[in-house]
């Protein structure tokens, strides 16, 4: 009988301060999605998100973007105004 191994790149991100952590990696059904689950201390799944990967990457894009815009409003409390966010304290 011949043995079939599968390798999979699987990231976690821990939360310190309660246990829990998002996993991300490749879909558990072999679907060819890109899966990210939330789990519990005990390793219970809360939470479940696939994607197409080309979608993947647009919410990768889409994060990093998000991310670059509330880095500005930190920054300059003028961009925030001109975006029409309140005031940052």
């Amino acid at each position: 009988m011949t043995r079939v191994f599968t390798l999979e790149h699987l990231i976690e991100i821990w939360d310190d301060t309660n246990g829990g952590r998002l996993e991300i990696g490749p879909d558990r059904d072999g679907l060819d999605l890109i899966e990210i689950r939330e789990k519990t201390r005990e390793g219970k799944i809360v939470a479940r998100m696939t994607f197409p990967i080309e979608l993947a990457r647009l919410v990768a894009i889409a994060l990093n973007s998000v991310i670059e815009n509330n880095k500005k409003k930190e920054t300059d409390p003028e961009e925030a105004k001109r975006q029409g966010y309140a005031e940052m304290h």
